[in-house]
């Protein structure tokens, strides 16, 4: 009887163990199709972010294995893009795939790149000391 119980227990984990794996073979293919919409998705969200910038602006790019770098965006082709290194002022070329994320930096590279917006505040400020001060002039005058 003991025995029997025994070859009952093995036969069932082998059986168990056997429908088991083969459930974790059948579901590898739906988890890549998983991971390609997430790496279409993230490809999407670089190429927009890169369009995005203006030519010269400063970026930070980190990549998949979290390495990093600085520079400047000069083309950009549909697959890949020319990014120009900060540290050795060389151009290379990048695939949007292997980008995890993209950053703005402070600084504008290049001529004819300089940020020119100024802050609505400062504006303001401006345009109601010019309008005080010809308020002021009028009532001198008058």
């Amino acid at each position: 009887m003991k025995r029997s119980f025994r070859v009952r227990s093995i036969l069932s984990c082998t059986l168990a163990c056997l429908l088991l794996g083969s459930a974790a073979f059948l579901q590898a293919p739906l988890s890549h199709a998983e991971s390609a919409r997430h790496l279409a998705r993230r490809v999407h969200k670089v190429q927009k972010k890169l369009v995005k910038y203006p030519p010269g602006t400063y970026l930070r790019l980190v990549f998949l294995d979290y390495s990093q770098t600085v520079g400047v965006v000069d083309r950009l082709h549909a697959s890949t893009f020319t990014f120009t290194d900060a540290d050795d002022n060389a151009a290379h070329t990048y695939r949007y795939a292997d980008v995890e994320h993209v950053e703005k930096g402070d600084i504008y590279v290049g001529q004819g790149s300089t940020h020119r917006h100024r802050s609505r505040l400062v504006t303001g400020a401006i345009v109601g000391a010019m309008a005080a001060g010809a308020a002021m002039g009028w009532v001198e005058t008058h």
